[in-house]
């Protein structure tokens, strides 16, 4: 099994690294990244004390986390976007995956507080979907000569890294059984994409964000 606490530390590092850099990404719009990652931090952190301080493996806040951070994602990139039809079509992917995750919660899973594979794999598949319309926008923009100066660049690239990633690691694993490297595989992932997120932190023009 791999430690908890080390996605805990990654998320702390991305956090502490944000904040340094505040005055360059922060506005209204950014503000949504920012709650991710406090919220991935402090939800790998309860995982962590349960694990190692009061003994006993509970990740209650887990899913909530991953449907929160998933709806805030999707509300971070729709801001982004410029182009009225682009925007329209992001609402609409946000939409389709707040029905089905209503309808599995509702009627097949009963319950919110313990994963929900279905519901996971159609959040990954829409988010992808949104971070290619992000990309496609941003790509005829004026910016596209400065993404490495945009922090939301980054965050799609990220993003792209790890759920290209994780989606096949993640089938192959329930049906291979190899779950001791899936951990370590996603553990990797989750390096690499918060890599990805500090570079972007660290990058960032204030210029370009706005």
């Amino acid at each position: 099994m791999v430690p908890t606490y080390i996605i805990t530390i990654i998320y702390a590092i991305t956090f502490l690294i944000g904040i340094i850099n505040l005055k360059k990404v922060l506005n209204n719009n950014s503000i949504y990244f920012f709650v991710i990652v406090l919220l991935g931090f402090l939800v790998e952190l309860q995982g962590t004390l349960s694990q190692y301080v009061f003994e006993h493996n509970s990740r209650i806040g887990y899913n909530l986390y991953k449907i929160a951070s998933l709806l805030l994602y999707f509300l971070f990139f729709y801001k982004y976007i410029i182009n009225r039809f682009k925007k329209k079509l992001v609402a609409s992917i946000a939409a389709i995956f707040i029905v089905f995750s209503v309808y599995h919660y509702l009627f097949i899973h009963q319950t919110i507080l313990v994963f929900n594979m279905s519901v996971s794999l159609m959040g990954a598949f829409c988010l992808i979907a949104i971070i290619l319309v992000y990309l496609a926008d941003v790509l005829n923009s004026t910016k596209i000569l400065k993404l490495q100066f945009v922090l939301p660049f980054w965050v799609a690239i990220g993003n792209m890294f790890f759920f290209i990633g994780y989606l096949p690691v993640f089938a192959l694993a329930k049906k291979l059984g190899f779950y001791y490297m899936y951990g370590l595989i996603v553990l990797t992932l989750n390096i690499i994409m918060n890599c990805i997120f500090i570079m972007g932190f660290l990058k960032s023009k204030k210029e370009f964000n706005e």
